[in-house]
């Protein structure tokens, strides 16, 4: 536990850092992708924003595939072959589509963070009661059960 305690710390410390750093450098005018401060001339930024492009690339399958596998679950498809290049078409699609009408990232980086956030705090908590509630000698009480509805509902 330390050991990760220690790791999380040493994470924030240098993410702050890095804010700190850019907001001195550039004040109120910093834009929220720090790279796009710097001229396109500049050579590290150049290489800064290519190891990032990498990043992404690298990393784009792996999140894609926990979406797919999500999906695929979801709505009860099977795994075979077919299935799994139609799945793969479709969502691609639908990716490359809001890729193209979506210009600002960060209204898609609110609109997931605002749709994560409820979901874990006022859905996941009430699934994971449902789902130990067998496991309660009592069992339900009628304004548990209405409490969780409401609950539910407001997410």
């Amino acid at each position: 536990q330390g050991v990760v305690a220690c790791a999380f710390v040493m994470t924030i410390a240098l993410f702050v850092a890095f804010m700190v750093i850019g907001f001195l450098t550039f004040g109120e005018n910093c834009q929220g992708f720090v790279l796009n401060n710097y001229s396109t001339q500049d050579p590290l930024a150049a290489a800064a924003r290519l190891v990032i492009g990498l990043s992404i690339i690298c990393t784009y399958p792996l999140v894609f595939m926990g979406l797919k596998e999500g999906f695929t679950d979801f709505a009860g498809l099977s795994g075979d072959t077919k299935t799994n290049f139609q799945v793969t078409c479709a969502l691609l699609l639908v990716i490359m589509g809001l890729a193209f009408v979506i210009e600002n990232v960060a209204l898609v980086n609110s609109f997931v963070g605002a749709i994560l956030g409820s979901f874990i705090i006022y859905i996941v908590p009430v699934l994971m009661f449902r789902g130990c509630a067998h496991l309660l000698p009592s069992g339900w009480t009628t304004t548990e059960l209405a409490l969780h509805k409401i609950i539910f509902a407001m997410g």
